[in-house]
């Protein structure tokens, strides 16, 4: 079993400007009546913006241009190998952990779907706290393996789902990609791997 760390590799924001028209949207002060209804529904749909959305981003701290390169050409070499490897029973796992899922309890049951209703789920609810995911998916078949929720994420609790991803294939060599969290360096986890080396 061996861990390979990816560098921090996460992907760089990019702008979406597929039509052009960010360039040019500074010279009409109503940008609506510019576009005929159809161009403004294939602006929507070719640009899919979703103003009411929005999600955390980690715009990575690139200290070595170089060894970053190379650390992204070595994991993408390894998800193309994953196939090959899975037939020579190597499993290729790409790991990590979402933190500060809210953690929700509805104050009313959910009154399931019935012919002519769809489910109905009460919109008001009582925080209990937060919580975090540690997963890991099967690189060849996608599927998510031994997924782990807790309130914390110390190096015991990275090692724990590690080790139950790898029971499912106990005589099987396993790779996991990770980031450079310390958790993923944990002293708890080196022994694992230690351990479970053949």
């Amino acid at each position: 079993m061996s861990l390979s760390h990816s560098g921090g590799v996460r992907p760089a924001p990019y702008a979406l400007d597929t039509l052009g028209v960010g360039a040019r949207s500074h010279q009409t002060r109503d940008c609506g009546t510019h576009f005929s209804p159809p161009s403004r529904a294939f602006f929507k749909k070719e640009a899919d913006l979703k103003p009411h959305a929005s999600r955390y981003w980690l715009n990575p701290h690139i200290e070595d241009p170089q060894k970053f390169k190379e650390n992204v050409e070595q994991v993408c070499d390894l998800y193309r190998e994953a196939p090959d490897l899975a037939n020579q029973g190597v499993h290729v796992h790409s790991s990590d952990e979402m933190t500060g899922i809210p953690a929700h309890e509805h104050t009313h049951p959910v009154h399931p779907m019935i012919p002519g209703q769809e489910e109905r789920r009460e919109f008001e609810s009582i925080r209990q706290g937060t919580s975090g995911l540690i997963a890991s998916r099967d690189v060849v078949t996608g599927q998510v393996e031994a997924p782990f929720i807790q309130p914390t994420r110390t190096g015991v609790d990275f090692a724990h789902p590690i080790a139950a991803v790898v029971q499912l294939h106990p005589q099987d060599r396993h790779i996991f990609v990770l980031d450079n969290l310390n958790t993923h360096q944990s002293e708890d986890l080196v022994r694992f791997v230690i351990d479970h080396d053949h």
